[in-house]
């Protein structure tokens, strides 16, 4: 970084996390990783800096630019918040919490057990399973796909859900 550059980095440094801080709504640890990407960027990019312009502005237009991208790329990455979805993962996982007595990976056994017991499902049931937990549909649109209504594919999910969970045990208990 130029003298130059970082002699106004530190001069705009506290203006920009407040700026950031303020546009992420006080997430302090996010407005920390807008102001050091944006540093980087404005490193990259100094010469595009034209002098006699306003530098704090900006570095506010690269901070804004970043913290716009980000909240872009959150809302194409699908998050699970069906209460329902993440009350069965957590039945599932749990039956991994107290069960140390393999030496196979964690995640290994987890993922063998649970493909096991997938496969065992009725075909409605597991594309169903297949939909909203590996393609992320919601239950909506699960519902659309497979012609039915939304409390119907909880209804699937949720005797899926215990299905495989008693599979799970079962596995666990002869495994043991």
């Amino acid at each position: 970084m130029s003298t130059v550059l970082e002699s106004l980095a530190a001069q705009h440094r506290p203006m920009l996390l407040c700026y950031a801080r303020t546009l992420l709504r006080g997430d302090e640890h996010q407005a920390e990783d807008i102001v050091q990407e944006c540093f980087l960027t404005a490193q990259r990019r100094f010469d595009d800096f034209r002098e006699g312009t306003d530098f704090g502005r900006w570095l506010r237009g690269i901070a804004r630019h970043k913290i716009q991208e980000r909240q872009r790329q959150a809302t194409r990455r699908p998050v699970v918040v069906d209460s329902r979805v993440i009350e069965g993962l957590d039945e599932v996982f749990a039956l991994f919490d107290s069960s140390a007595t393999t030496t196979e990976p964690w995640r290994d056994r987890l993922l063998r057990l649970l493909e096991s017991c997938l496969s065992k499902l009725p075909a409605g049931m597991r594309d169903v399973m297949d939909g909203v937990y590996r393609r992320g549909l919601t239950l909506g649109q699960a519902a659309q796909q497979f012609e039915s209504t939304p409390a119907a594919i909880a209804q699937r999910v949720s005797r899926a859900r215990g299905l495989i969970r008693e599979c799970v045990q079962r596995q666990q208990t002869e495994d043991a």
